[in-house]
């Protein structure tokens, strides 16, 4: 499931890029329809030529399909990125298409599939952040409930303590100190 499209317009870098991307845009070279035939075969039979001609004409697609995918939590010169590998993943693999579909399908397929990724990805990377946030803060709160409850000053509980407090390992509760850096502190752990 794709993230919900933001209601905003694009950044200011977002809008740069694209006017830059605009003015690149222009050297690309566009194939003649009756070109394009021969074009897709010599590339399927792996002709870097032919590929790199097919690259230029659909770069403009690329950003048609990219820009669909637009304010979902990507910048658009992301967005674009992923999609030029996804169309060149699609010019690499075309002798290995799925039967029924057409070149140009193709290419959209895999086009779409790499932004796809690149969003999921993302996505998880988000997700993951959220739960260290969370568990720090609920490691933070532990640390202070902990500290009050054993008459002690601040920051005088144990990795230990807190790890059997918490009901979480040790080498976890190490970790998240690790990333707190100096923001969260406990009393250092007796030497065996």
């Amino acid at each position: 499931e794709l993230p919900k499209v933001e209601d905003t317009p694009y950044s200011q870098e977002e809008q740069e890029f694209l006017k830059q991307y605009e003015k690149d845009r222009k050297a690309f070279r566009q194939c003649a329809e009756e070109e394009k035939a021969g074009l897709f075969a010599k590339a399927a039979d792996g002709d870097v030529q032919a590929k790199h001609r097919l690259a230029e004409h659909y770069m403009n697609w690329v950003l048609e399909i990219a820009e669909d995918y637009a304010h979902r939590g990507m910048m658009i010169q992301d967005l674009i990125q992923e999609g030029n590998i996804g169309l060149l993943i699609g010019l690499d693999t075309l002798g290995l298409m799925e039967e029924g579909l057409t070149s140009e399908e193709h290419l959209e397929k895999e086009i779409r599939h790499a932004i796809r990724s690149a969003l999921d990805e993302q996505e998880g990377e988000k997700s993951t952040g959220d739960e260290i946030t969370e568990k720090l803060n609920k490691m933070a709160d532990a640390i202070s409930e902990l500290t009050e409850d054993l008459g002690r000053q601040e920051r005088q509980v144990s990795v230990e303590e807190l790890s059997a407090f918490m009901d979480m390992p040790v080498e976890e509760i190490e970790d998240l100190l690790r990333i707190a850096g100096e923001t969260i502190e406990v009393a250092d752990s007796p030497k065996a």
